[in-house]
């Protein structure tokens, strides 16, 4: 008769993971993390600020539109170049549109630059019906005829 005997399991040292090795694979992924974070970041920045500027050139089209199809009022028009205003011009100690906004009327406030007052018209991108929202503009609106009366300029 055939006796079983049982036979011991062998017990490798390379069996599963150790805690040095899982110590080692969390330093790996911290780091491929910690190099590829800084390229997410700017890609999201750019991806917002192209956003930004699509809705601001947005909001410039449509008051445009509005200035020349009549339904907005024209701006006042300076004698100086809109540079040289730009330049003056301080952010305004109030600002106070229309609420809901008028979709013919401009914002009033307290700049005025080259003895123009200035004429900001809210732009209501979202739903919110006010002009407070992310995706709302304010369009400062500069007339500038641009004919010399100075012989010498032309």
């Amino acid at each position: 008769m055939i006796k079983s005997i049982k036979m011991p399991k062998p017990h490798s040292s390379e069996s599963g993971y150790t805690i040095m090795e899982g110590l080692v694979a969390m330093i790996v992924v911290a780091t491929l993390m910690s190099a590829i974070a800084p390229v997410i970041a700017i890609s999201v920045g750019t991806r917002v600020q192209a956003r930004r500027i699509e809705l601001a050139a947005q909001a410039a089209r449509s008051y445009i539109d509005g200035v020349r199809a009549g339904s907005i009022p024209p701006p006042e028009i300076a004698a100086v170049q809109p540079s040289s205003i730009a330049d003056d011009i301080d952010g305004p100690a109030t600002l106070v549109c229309p609420n809901p906004p008028d979709q013919n009327a401009y914002c009033t406030t307290t700049v005025s630059a080259g003895g123009v007052n200035s004429q900001l018209y809210c732009v209501d991108g979202g739903d919110g019906g006010d002009c407070t929202g992310l995706t709302d503009m304010v369009v400062y609106a500069v007339g500038f005829h641009g004919v010399s009366i100075d012989a010498a300029d032309g």
